[in-house]
């Protein structure tokens, strides 16, 4: 079984409840509600991309290891670094769940995303509904808004009828 997800709290914690040893080793994450849904938001593009670029890529990193893939070869991990990254409103439903996430199997294990992806989505909505948690933004390539993470924060989102959704978006910055 693949591992679950974590909302890693210890980096969604409002800044009055850090220590100070924290501060020097988590971003702040200010509170904010959009389509009555309560995010923890990084405003700034450089504590965007630590986040993704730390946070998040470790995550991604054991997910493709559990996949069977080799992260060092993955093009989104290795696009990572060249990303500016930045917090917006989308509209929900020009996001695009990844097909190849989705229709993620693994026969030798009996691992299905989808079967999984269904009660987390419903433990998440319940969740949601009863305000007992905050989420993180998606996370979305500019290029294409394929969603790179938070695929049970999408489908559950869907499920609460919202409109505009908090996305970091990671554009791809061209070096000549």
């Amino acid at each position: 079984m693949r591992p679950s997800l974590v909302y890693r709290p210890e980096f969604f914690q409002e800044e009055s409840t850090r220590t100070s040893a924290d501060e020097s080793t988590r971003p702040k994450f200010p509170l904010s509600k959009l389509d009555g849904v309560n995010y923890w938001v990084l405003p700034q593009p450089a504590e965007i991309a630590k986040y993704v670029n730390i946070v998040l890529r470790e995550e991604w990193e054991r997910d493709a290891l559990f996949e069977g893939r080799n992260p060092e070869e993955d093009a989104w991990l290795n696009s990572l670094p060249s990303r500016k990254w930045s917090l917006r409103t989308v509209d929900l439903h020009e996001i695009h769940p990844d097909p190849r996430i989705m229709e993620l199997t693994i026969p030798a294990t009996g691992y299905a995303f989808r079967k999984e992806l269904k009660s987390r989505t419903s433990r998440l909505v319940s969740a949601l509904r009863a305000e007992e948690t905050v989420i993180p933004p998606l996370v979305i390539g500019n290029e294409d808004r394929t969603l790179k993470d938070g695929h049970c924060r999408y489908h559950a989102l869907l499920k609460l009828r919202a409109k505009r959704v908090f996305v970091y978006s990671g554009r791809l910055i061209r070096k000549d």
